[in-house]
């Protein structure tokens, strides 16, 4: 049944991203472009379910994440690659794949970039991306030996490291190239 509801919502969100302005978008770094599509309560209002169509440009890394509920990735047009269980798999266009809560991934698009409508099932109140999996300490922060556990290389920490602090918060940590 769920299923069937996310192919429905998917349906009559793919004719509706063809008319949806850019007013909206978020740029979470120079390299990605996330459009809040739509947000739907659930009956029951304990959870909320945030549809975003997603632009990355060309060989743009997303660093290793998780999150609290189910994400389901949608191609629409592009490759990514997707890197879960120390296992790369490769999608591309009209290619779906769903993410469990708290499986660690990564990410990388195409030498084209990649478009993907993203649905995410959460409970009310909790980010989209959480670090629990990622933050072992537990202190808000990815220092810079849970970020190499994660898959971030030294480099790669200290350029998103912009304040200099030895720890990469939230958004420095998914402006991770």
């Amino acid at each position: 049944m769920v299923n069937r509801i996310l192919i429905l919502c998917f349906a009559s969100l793919l004719s509706q991203l063809a008319i949806a302005g850019d007013t909206s978008a978020q740029d979470t770094g120079k390299n990605i472009t996330r459009i809040v599509v739509a947000t739907v309560d659930s009956p029951e209002n304990k959870t909320i379910t945030i549809v975003d169509k997603v632009h990355f440009q060309p060989n743009t890394n997303l660093a290793a994440h998780t999150h609290p509920g189910l994400e389901v990735l949608c191609i629409v047009n592009g490759q990514l690659t997707l890197t879960a269980n120390k296992s790369d798999k490769v999608y591309k266009s009209n290619d779906c794949v769903a993410n469990p809560a708290g499986m660690i991934h990564s990410g990388k698009s195409g030498a084209n970039g990649v478009d993907i409508i993203a649905t995410y099932v959460i409970n009310r109140g909790e980010l989209i991306i959480n670090f629990k999996n990622i933050d072992k300490n537990g202190d808000g922060k990815v220092a810079a030996a849970e970020a190499k556990a994660a898959g971030v290389s030294d480099a790669d920490f200290k350029k998103a490291d912009t304040n200099g602090d030895g720890n990469l918060s939230v958004d420095e940590y998914l402006n991770v190239r």
